[in-house]
């Protein structure tokens, strides 16, 4: 890559000092699922942790494209160049939303996600235009926005590997007993939590797993994460209350939202259950999915 060596971590703190990354750092993620009596401040401090916070998720899929680059089959790669574009585009994939705010990428319409390609490399161009040659500029802003290109394909299963780990801590933290999901919540408001946490790994199960099962095809690493936490996957499709898909809307601006999202979370499920990873390895201990309260494909 033209201009050598590059401190991926100094870039994020260049950003996060600007007001552009002081503006980020004050938003939210994940907001459409934050019940309205829980605070700002205890939704940032929820299980989720640091990808709660905006500024703060892209050194967390920084991460794990670390652990991607690492867990790559040796025939198959990426050169230092592709290595450092890839790392650049997980520093830098969410810059935009300082000006155009965070939309979950299932909300997310047409319109929005041109005005935030536009953003983006306005905001790639202003902040490293003087640090990087036109070239690698536009190599970063293909590989975030064009999910297509060879180098957006593997951002695009990384981030939605980022997507389901958020998802499978949700469902984790919704299954600890009372008084243990969030300590200092009353017992009414961690009742609200629980089933905000678990509508929130049902709208992430039912929207990543299918795509991460046909990535894993191809990308070793999204296979090794996959086998990691089949059995964390299992459970949260076993275990789903179907009350939470009550939650989506059935007559709103976009249509019949409640269906659409079982619909997702079914044929997500099925495809899981018919996966090597799903099988009857995958959760032995649970034979029957309504019985235990979930959703059943």
């Amino acid at each position: 890559m033209d201009g050598g060596e590059i401190s991926f971590s100094a870039i994020h703190d260049r950003y996060a000092q600007s007001h552009f990354g002081k503006h980020l750092d004050g938003q939210l993620r994940w907001v459409r699922y934050k019940p309205a009596s829980i605070s700002g401040e205890s939704w940032i401090h929820a299980p989720l942790g640091v990808d709660m916070n905006n500024l703060k998720h892209m050194p967390l899929i920084a991460g794990l494209t670390k652990s991607y680059l690492k867990h790559q089959e040796p025939e198959k790669a990426l050169n230092r160049t592709d290595s450092q574009i890839l790392m650049l585009a997980a520093q830098t994939h969410d810059w935009a939303e300082a000006i155009t705010d965070d939309i979950s990428f299932d909300q997310k319409t047409v319109v929005e996600d041109e005005d935030e390609a536009t953003m983006m490399l306005f905001m790639l161009k202003r902040m490293l235009g003087g640090k990087l040659s036109r070239e690698n500029l536009m190599q970063v802003y293909s590989t975030v926005k064009d999910r297509n290109s060879r180098l957006g394909r593997v951002f695009n299963a990384i981030e939605r590997v980022g997507y389901m780990r958020s998802g499978l801590n949700a469902w984790t933290a919704s299954t600890k007993p009372r008084g243990e999901v969030m300590r200092g919540l009353s017992p009414e408001l961690e009742a609200e939590l629980r089933e905000a946490l678990q509508w929130l790994a049902s709208n992430v199960a039912g929207n990543q797993v299918g795509k991460l099962l046909e990535y894993a095809e191809n990308y070793r690493p999204v296979g090794v994460y996959l086998e990691s936490v089949r059995g964390r996957i299992s459970d949260l499709f076993a275990g789903m209350p179907v009350a939470v898909f009550d939650k989506y809307p059935s007559d709103g601006e976009k249509g019949d939202e409640q269906l659409e999202q079982v619909q997702k979370f079914l044929i997500a499920h099925k495809a899981w259950k018919n996966s090597k990873f799903g099988g009857e390895s995958g959760r032995k201990d649970i034979q029957n999915p309504q019985a235990a309260g979930g959703v059943a494909g």
